[in-house]
């Protein structure tokens, strides 16, 4: 009526009828809950690696030559082979020798298995189908044993069919399947989505495996044949299309991000099941393509010559003479790189290289020319050993934006272990010459280097349209992108373009071009460069002369954003502005700000215009310049305006003042005064540069011909020498109306002027001036 078995919280509890005849009816009733399914399959007999809880009701009928029996089941955590679940629910019925599992489901989390199958004891007939969801593969442990960095998801139907045997892995069994695995990683890298199907036939022993993938930028496609005449070998080849090697192997910052590399071919494998030494693959590339971007210039190709050979065994890839040119390059990579953990590494290269190849390995630094190249790189991927040497020969080096270039470039790197030294390199630039050396490893934790450079009478064009010749002495010391340029810079000589005046200069020092183009590199390089200059510095152009003048500034901050500080000092020299000669006493600017360079000027500047002494003294920063004056004689503002900005003379002349009308002023008097002070205020203003080292330009109606016609007139004048001017002025009512005018002042007291009309008469005037206090 009623019985129990009881294990711990386990329960198995029956009821029913059990006959005693052999042909007597069977009604047997069981119920199961939270039976361990370890110790119920070694009760009965069974070694299955499965355990978890078990829960169970099933009813048995028939007569015991014919059971017949039916149930549900149900697992909780089941685990099999090392992979643990979250449950396992079915039905399962067993007749005429025939067992079916029905509507089995098995989940854990989001992810479920279902299908359904049936075996026949006497006959051997198998039926299965079955189906997946997507399965997160880093959930399972042989994944995680196997490739513990793998990620990605998988899922898969099959169906089959046939005749299950012991002695034949696939007996007579026909089977259809598909599967799919997206988002596939291993090792940090990409490996695509995959797609593929596999089918047997009955009477074909082995399993044919086919699968397409987008794997590393282009795509693989390969067939397989397991079970090869009933055994474990396996055999089969692969097709694979613009696949990128930069993508399969990382080779950081060798080719930089502008890189393209492809490659085309096909191989052939073989092995046998469940023996990871026995796999070996041979594999031709038809096609071999590196493109390294260059900016603004076409991309700089290196392909294969010939068909390249290569292979996998052992666990290592054999490259056999692979021979690869392009522009300036020819050369040849043979050796072996090993895929276990360790990736032994065992390559050589030899014959000629273009040092353009390695533009993306040293950021925005542009090298270019030839080089011999001897290298043999052994160690493991993660860790090279190069030895060996390049030779350079002619070479280049540049940066975007830079004035520097180094021209000529002759030497030899030495690389010995994960130390490349440079051995001796020298080259030109801007007319001197440049030596480099110093030393760079290369660590688990990254380049480390130490770089010095001499630089002996190299010309150098910044800021824009200045010059100047400098000796210097740098050290770069740093690892990684932190880094620390360091030194000293002697400039020996400074000149600007024709037409530049004293304002751009300044300006353009207030206000620089970036000297470099911003990068990685550069942001994490810091300066502390030392400018100074030789005793005495000439210092040239349109507008300035026998200046000589002094250096000692800072350059500090980042490469992409520099700091100055530090004075300009002028010791003497002669300044022309506004038309006129000043020769300076004193001048300095001074760059007060590390944050930023804002120049404070402070000048004091000489001269003489007609009889007149004049000093100007200009002080403060150039948004808020200061002006200061003295004279001898004493003059007021209005008449010292006139005198600088349109050359007026504020004395009276005796011999011409009855022909002057008092009425009659000056058209440009009444804005002299905001055209002087803006232009000295206002360094960088257009009017300033418009004034500074041109003819003065002015409307008078005091400058007339002999027949001392005061209409008003158009006058252009230049100042020849400190006592001489030239003046040549028309009358705006008629362009016949011409007059030249020469008037010298020797000294204070005298003047002599002589004056032509269009008339071709000319007149002249003597001048004697007394002064009485």
């Amino acid at each position: 009526r009623r019985g129990e078995l009881a294990d711990g919280d386990g329960r198995l509890s029956f009821s029913g009828i059990v006959p005693l005849l052999e042909d007597g009816a069977t009604d047997l009733r069981v119920s199961a809950v939270a039976l361990d399914v370890a110790k119920v399959a070694r009760t009965a007999g069974l070694e299955l690696p499965v355990s978890g809880i078990l829960e169970m009701s099933g009813r048995l009928l028939g007569t015991r030559a014919s059971p017949v029996a039916s149930g549900a089941i149900a697992l909780e955590h089941p685990e099999c082979f090392g992979e643990r679940f979250d449950r396992l629910e079915g039905r399962i019925e067993y007749a005429g020798g025939n067992l079916s599992v029905l509507d089995a489901e098995l989940w854990r989390g989001r992810s479920t298995l279902r299908g359904n199958a049936s075996f026949g004891a006497e006959s051997g007939q198998v039926e299965l189908d079955v189906a997946s969801s997507q399965w997160p593969l880093e959930e399972f442990t042989w994944v995680r044993i196997l490739s513990p960095e793998t990620t990605g998801s998988a899922q898969f139907t099959l169906r089959g069919s046939g005749l299950a045997s012991r002695s034949v892995p696939l007996g007579d069994l026909e089977l259809a399947g598909a599967w799919a695995v997206t988002g596939l990683e291993a090792g940090g890298r990409n490996l695509g989505d995959w797609t593929g199907r596999l089918r047997s036939d009955r009477d074909d022993p082995e399993l044919h495996l086919e699968w397409d993938a987008g794997i590393f930028g282009g795509k693989l496609r390969g067939a397989a044949l397991i079970g090869e005449g009933g055994s474990g070998r396996y055999r089969g080849n692969v097709d694979y299309v613009d696949l990128s090697p930069l993508k399969a192997v990382p080779l950081p910052g060798l080719f930089g991000s502008g890189a393209r590399a492809s490659v085309t071919g096909s191989a052939g494998f073989s092995g046998v099941l469940g023996q990871a030494g026995s796999f070996e693959l041979t594999g031709t590339a038809e096609r071999v393509e590196l493109g390294l971007a260059t900016s603004g210039e076409a991309p700089f190709q290196i392909a294969n010559v010939f068909p390249l050979r290569w292979g996998v065994r052992g666990g290592m890839v054999r490259l056999d003479s692979m021979s690869l040119s392009g522009p300036d390059t020819s050369f040849q990579i043979d050796g072996t790189i090993g895929l276990g953990e360790t990736r032994a590494l065992d390559i050589g290269i030899l014959g000629e290289l273009s040092l353009s190849v390695l533009r993306g390995a040293l950021g925005q630094l542009r090298p270019s020319g030839p080089a011999s190249v001897r290298v043999d790189a052994k160690g493991t991927l993660d860790q090279p050993a190069l030895t060996g040497s390049v030779v350079v020969r002619g070479a280049s080096l540049e940066y975007p934006n830079s004035p520097f270039r180094v021209r000529n470039l002759r030497g030899r790197i030495v690389l010995d272990g994960s130390e490349a030294r440079i051995e001796s390199l020298s080259g030109q630039s801007g007319g001197g010459e440049v030596h480099l050396g110093g030393v760079a490893q290369l660590g688990a934790s990254g380049a480390q280097y130490r770089l010095h450079a001499d630089v002996e009478g190299v010309r150098v064009d910044y800021p824009a349209r200045t010059s100047s010749v400098i000796d210097a002495r740098l050290t770069l010391a740093g690892a990684g992108l932190r880094s620390l340029l360091d030194g000293r810079v002697l400039v020996s000589r400074l000149s600007t373009a024709e037409g530049l005046s004293i304002s751009e200069v300044i300006a353009n020092i207030q206000q620089p071009t970036a000297l470099l183009s911003a990068g990685p590199l550069l942001d994490g390089m810091q300066l502390n460069l030392q400018i100074g200059s030789v005793p005495q510095l000439p210092f040239e152009t349109q507008l300035v002369r026998d200046v000589e003048a002094s250096l000692e500034m800072s350059v500090v901050g980042s490469a992409s954003a520099p700091a100055l500080m530090g004075e300009v000092r002028i010791l003497e020299g002669e300044l022309r502005m506004l038309g006129t000669h000043y020769h300076i006493n004193r001048g300095e600017v001074r760059f007060l700000g590390p944050a930023q360079a804002q120049p404070v000027l402070d000048f004091d500047l000489e001269t003489r215009i007609r009889d007149v002494d004049l000093e100007l003294v200009l002080s403060g920063p150039l948004s808020n310049l200061n002006l200061s004056y003295r004279s001898d004689p004493p003059l007021p503002f209005h008449d010292l305006v006139d005198l600088i900005a349109v050359g007026k003379d504020p004395t009276v002349d005796p011999s011409i003042s009855s022909r002057r009308r008092l009425e009659q002023q000056s058209v440009v008097q009444t804005g002299a005064d905001a055209i002087l002070s803006q232009a000295l205020s206002r360094p960088v203003s257009k009017r300033l540069q418009r004034f500074f080292g041109v003819s003065r330009l002015k409307v008078d109606p005091q400058i007339g011909g002999l027949e001392s016609n005061p209409s008003a007139r158009l006058s252009t004048e230049q100042q020849i020498a400190d006592d001489i001017t030239l003046i040549y002025s028309y009358d705006l009512s008629s362009a016949q109306q011409q007059a030249i005018r020469i008037e010298w002042n020797p000294d204070r007291k005298w003047s002599f002027i002589v004056t032509r009309d269009q008339n071709g008469m000319i007149g002249s005037d003597i001048l004697f001036k007394l002064r009485r206090r």
